[in-house]
């Protein structure tokens, strides 16, 4: 050996190193080694000596100090085993300093004496002395104890986890397993008897998956001490078991048992306590893998998956409930930790899952930590040749549009590789359509402008100037679920009336708006003149069916009053006050009309001169996704009654006649993503009766006014005493027979009585009872 420690090295200065050459037997050393110091300064291998054989493993030993290691330079004295043809070892076994005895020196090591057998215990001592301290101490050697111990699982190769031959205090049975544990001391200079203690437990980064049996309940882990004597095994036995609910069931359960020697309490103070030799671990580890039915360590599964939904298309913003029908099978070996992952669109939320095949297992599913996807336990582990069949439910309150279709995506793995991985991923996919209720209709706010012809007979001012608008007005209603895009409206309205030669213009358009909304465009048209005895003055048809789309939608046209188009003429009255008309002094209340035919109409239809009135609409949602689900249009126009007149005085027409208006609504687009297959159209139209009230007669009595007042027979003042005296006589009979009957004869409640009713109730009492109630 040589060693350097005040040569410079990279470490420091006066770090400290020895050299170790090794003697091949034949004088030659080929062999060397170096072991170096860890304090700068410290000068490690300033002194060195043998120790003989301190730990009776039959090689010499050695002990090397660094006098002036530590801050304050109070040194220490390292021990380096040797190890037969291996050298000595780089790595000392034990450290000594001063402090560790509860004494302060310096220069700790300054000089080495060893292989002195001071105590006659047969190990050699060690003295190190301090020059700076002026002090030298003795250091005896403990008997080393050599402790054997074995760890087994008994009668088996492993724990089968399907085989449950252990019945728990609860009831429920379990997969056991039987450890024994046995040790054996021997040495030089020991004691016959040694207290061991040890602690068994099993390696788990979790939950544990086994627990052990003992006297006070189960745990995962036992401490004991045993008392063994010298050159003698004992041996202890400790049964377990493994938790059903384990998911790991691939791993093998690795189980350590730690140990240590116990001093004896009564042992004289002069006898040094053994010590468990340095060169033994002091903990020993048993893996017991899990039994597989498989071919191999390894099982090789083969798993197949198949999903549909139950329904094909959802509808944007409506709520939707998906219910997938997934069918997992298992077409190779068992397939270990196997479960089902799968993916569902952002707004979706699972409700449940529903087993529809019985199995040995129970599907559950929960969110993946961390993350919103899901994962279902098909079992571990899911047997061979199994097939499992379950409903996975999702719902949505909202269906958005922001994507034609959604996909559920579904995956069924294992620990281990599939065979055939190609058939373990499925996507599921629903589309997205819009689907809006919508309902087009249009109505005269009056169905009904009567005048007095006597009136503009006599050519009134005060009338003329007096004549009341006329409201048409057409609703666009949108009962969803979807919402709808750019919509135009396109209202035509007669301004005119036709013949060969010209345009008589007779009705004034006034406005045309959006309620709550922009104006709309207006555009005067001229159709071609008409021949005068087609006048376009006609008796209106029943309106066409409505646009029927694969949307609901619905138009709705209010015509005139019955009799309806196409039938034979009907008679109707209707009261003055149900028809709106205001107090006119030739009529009074009583008055009825009766229609006895239906009214030619002024229309757009053939040829008459018509406004055409262009209306834009933003989107028309429903109540739960925009600020409004209808879009209302209102049409103001003014008949001139006096201009009409003239004009049927002329051309030889009725006085009577229907305003109708049309118009119709095409739908663009939609707000999503998602757009219409086409465009939609709903048509509607709007009528106002305009009746002549004044009776015209010829000299032979013949009405040429069909529309015309009459009045109700008026009742007799003798049918109105005889009505109030039949009730007289009516209600005295009553009186009579309840008088008979006892009614009148019943007892009251006195006045001391009726005072102690009204008496108010005790507060406390009240209180009391309450608190009573609450509890």
């Amino acid at each position: 050996m040589y060693t350097a420690y005040n040569m410079p090295i990279s470490d420091g200065w006066e770090v400290g190193r020895i050299h170790i050459y090794y003697n091949d037997g034949q004088g030659q050393f080929p062999v060397s080694h170096t072991i170096s110091g860890e304090w700068p300064g410290g000068r490690f291998g300033f002194a060195m000596t043998t120790v003989d054989d301190i730990n009776r493993d039959g090689y010499t030993d050695l002990a090397v100090s660094a006098p002036y290691f530590g801050e304050e330079k109070q040194g220490r004295v390292s021990i380096f085993l040797s190890t037969g043809s291996r050298g000595l070892s780089p790595t000392p076994s034990q450290h000594i300093t001063p402090s560790e005895f509860g004494m302060r020196m310096t220069s700790f090591g300054f000089s080495l004496a060893g292989g002195l057998d001071v105590d006659n215990n047969t190990y050699p001592d060690l003295v190190v002395g301090s020059y700076l301290s002026s002090t030298v101490v003795l250091f005896r050697s403990r008997p080393v104890v050599d402790l054997n111990v074995t760890l087994t699982l008994n009668e088996s190769e492993g724990i089968d986890v399907d085989e449950h031959n252990l019945l728990l205090a609860d009831g429920s049975k379990v997969a056991s397993f039987r450890l024994s544990l046995c040790m054996l001391f021997t040495g030089v200079a020991l004691p016959e008897h040694l207290n061991v203690s040890y602690t068994l437990s099993s390696i788990t980064q979790t939950l544990p998956r086994s627990l052990f049996l003992l006297p006070d309940g189960n745990a995962d882990s036992l401490s004991q001490i045993l008392k063994l004597s010298k050159d003698t095994t004992l041996c202890t036995h400790h049964t377990g078991y493994i938790r059903n609910s384990i998911r790991d069931k691939l791993t093998p359960i690795t189980f350590i048992v730690e140990y240590e020697i116990v001093s004896d309490q009564d042992s004289h103070d002069d006898e040094l306590a053994p010590v468990l030799d340095s060169e033994i671990e002091p903990r020993k580890e048993l893996s017991i893998p899990f039994l597989y039915d498989c071919n191999s360590v390894i099982c090789v599964p083969d798993l197949a998956i198949l999903a549909s939904s139950d329904t094909s298309e959802m509808v944007v913003g409506s709520s939707a409930v998906i219910r997938l029908l997934v069918s997992i099978s298992n077409n190779g070996e068992d397939a270990y930790e196997s479960v089902l992952n799968f993916t569902q669109p952002d707004t979706f939320h699972f409700v449940q899952v529903i087993q529809l095949t019985k199995n040995k297992h129970l599907i559950t599913c929960d969110k993946k930590t961390g993350k919103k996807d899901l994962v279902c336990d098909l079992g571990n582990p899911m047997l061979a040749y199994e097939q499992i069949v379950m409903q996975l439910v999702f719902a949505t309150d909202d269906v958005k549009g922001d994507f034609s279709n959604v996909s559920f995506i579904l995956e069924a793995s294992s620990a281990h590789n599939d065979s055939n991985a190609s058939d373990n991923k499925v996507s599921v996919n629903v589309n997205i359509t819009i689907h809006s209720d919508l309902s087009f209709e249009g109505a005269s706010e009056s169905e009904y402008l009567l005048y007095d012809l006597q009136d503009y007979q006599e050519d009134n001012a005060t009338v003329l100037d007096d004549e009341p608008n006329i409201f048409h007005r057409f609703v666009l209603s949108n009962r969803g679920p979807s919402n709808i895009g750019r919509t135009a409206v396109l209202i035509h309205f007669p301004h005119s009336i036709s013949d060969s030669t010209s345009d008589r213009n007779v009705i004034e358009l006034i406005d045309a708006e959006v309620e709550g909304g922009d104006k709309c465009e207006m555009d005067k048209l001229f159709s071609t003149p008409a021949s005068i005895d087609d006048v376009n003055i006609q008796s209106p048809v029943s309106p066409s069916s409505p646009y029927e789309h694969p949307l609901s939608t619905s138009s709705s046209t209010q015509g005139p009053s019955q009799p309806s188009f196409g039938r034979a003429p009907a008679r109707r009255r209707k009261r003055r006050t149900d028809i709106g008309v205001t107090n006119n002094p030739t009529l009074n209340d009583y008055d009825y009309i009766a229609f006895d035919g239906d009214l030619p109409a002024i229309d757009c239809q053939s040829g008459n001169g018509c406004y055409e009135i262009t209306c834009h609409l933003d989107t028309v949602g429903t109540r739960k996704t925009s600020f409004r689900d209808s879009a209302a249009i209102v049409v103001t126009s003014r008949f001139h009654i006096d201009q009409f007149l003239k004009l049927s005085a002329e051309l030889n027409i009725t006085a009577s006649v229907a305003l109708v208006s049309n118009a119709e609504v095409i739908v663009h687009g939609s707000d999503y993503h998602v757009q219409l297959p086409e465009n939609i159209t709903l048509t509607a139209t709007a009528t106002t009766k305009i009746v002549a009230l004044q009776q015209v007669l010829v000299e032979d009595g013949t009405d040429l006014n069909p529309y015309q007042p009459t009045t109700i027979p008026q009742r007799s003042i003798w049918m109105i005493i005889g009505a109030c005296l039949m009730g007289v006589v009516i209600l005295a009979g009553a009186n009579a027979i309840l008088y008979k009957m006892g009614f009148f004869k019943r007892q009251q409640i006195g006045l001391e009585k009726k005072v102690s009713l009204r008496k108010k109730p005790d507060r406390m009492s009240l209180r009391q009872r309450s608190v009573i109630f609450e509890d």
